[in-house]
């Protein structure tokens, strides 16, 4: 095919983590643990769940009919959440679209997009599939080096750069920049630019280190933060996400989205899991009661991993490949970060205080001689 032009042609493709199901499939198992894709693993809110049997069970015709194309209700409750006016918000099919659509709106052939080495892995391809260059900067201690972008910012005399992802905290591996670095880098990338705060593992961090997304966009119209109800409010399947942003931006990402990219069952979801504030304080307890059930195991072993600000955890091992393996076939499903060239490293999502055991022991098991 001709037509196709050769930037498109040698894009790495994305590989998200394995099902419970394709695992399940080929090793002949019937117990999956999966902890490879930082989804929730308490489920989603109960109040989710009898929101959507309801809608199912009164309004099942509804299903005939397309959704508000513009998520109307749900940016009210984002707007009251937020304390900003709804016309700061766009509703996106989950975060991933929103970082493309990022992409599209300001890339094209001779401009660049930039984003930290170790991030995550749709940042360059949302770039180059735009024909635009993909501008890594090298990480520092596995995470944003924010001197170092700034420096990049101040050296482009040119304007070539267009675009700047930062995530934070980052994916995979869940390092966090404070918000001083991020107003910095925002500051550094002045109104020409275009700067992306992927936030999507933000709910996990101490809200004492968070930074004031809604003070931010305030302040810089050149930022967009992108959020998800993927991760913490345990909606992965429904695929929505969210960015805050200017009410310019958020017009222009408007001509450009799909129509009806967001279905109806997502945004009446996503407006219930927003609402229950206590299901959300126990993903919270529980993830940080994971994250030293882990943490202390891998001290104890004397295995080396990546402080985390998030709900999954950077582990480096002797022989991450084959360990991966193995516990694949032992129904313990995990992360390698070869594709990251974090060869010798694995990211493991926090799950439950049983899955986090079994995971242990089965790891803990690998290494013995």
């Amino acid at each position: 095919m001709n037509a196709v032009p050769s930037y498109i042609r040698t894009l790495p493709m994305y590989v998200p983590g394995r099902s419970e199901q394709s695992v399940a499939r080929e090793y002949g198992l019937s117990r999956i643990v999966k902890l490879a894709s930082n989804e929730n693993p308490l489920g989603c809110s109960p109040r989710v769940a009898e929101v959507l049997a309801d809608v199912m069970s009164r309004h099942g015709a509804t299903l005939s009919r397309y959704p508000e194309s513009d998520a109307h209700e749900l940016r009210g409750e984002l707007a009251r959440y937020h304390g900003l006016p709804e016309n700061r918000f766009a509703v996106t099919n989950g975060s991933h679209e929103l970082i493309d659509l990022c992409a599209a709106l300001v890339l094209r052939d001779g401009f660049a997009g930039l984003y930290s080495q170790y991030a995550f892995q749709a940042y360059p391809i949302s770039i180059r599939s735009r024909g635009a260059h993909a501008c890594e900067i090298d990480a520092l201690h596995y995470g944003h080096d924010a001197a170092a972008i700034c420096a990049a910012l101040n050296d482009d005399a040119g304007g070539r750069i267009r675009l700047v992802y930062v995530c934070n905290p980052n994916n995979p591996t869940g390092t966090l920049l404070t918000p001083d670095q991020v107003e910095r880098i925002v500051e550094q990338a002045g109104t020409d630019r275009l700067v992306v705060l992927d936030e999507a593992y933000i709910d996990y961090v101490d809200p004492a280190l968070r930074v004031d997304a809604a003070a931010l966009v305030e302040r810089y119209p050149q930022l967009v933060v992108a959020r998800t109800f993927s991760k913490a409010y345990g909606l992965a399947s429904l695929r929505i996400g969210y960015g805050i942003m200017s009410a310019e931006l958020a017009d222009m990402i408007a001509r450009i989205r799909p129509t009806f990219s967001v279905n109806a069952m997502a945004q009446t979801a996503a407006s219930a899991a927003l609402s229950d504030r206590a299901f959300l304080a126990r993903t919270q307890q529980s993830n940080r009661a994971g994250i030293e059930q882990i943490t202390h195991a891998l001290r104890t072993s004397g295995i080396e991993y990546v402080p985390t600000h998030a709900n999954f955890i950077a582990i480096r091992l002797q022989h991450a490949a084959r360990t991966t393996q193995r516990l694949l076939e032992a129904g313990v499903v995990i992360r390698p970060l070869g594709a990251y060239r974090l060869d010798d490293f694995v990211r493991v999502t926090i799950g439950t205080e049983e899955e986090n055991e079994i995971f242990l022991d089965a790891l803990l098991d690998d290494r013995e001689p």
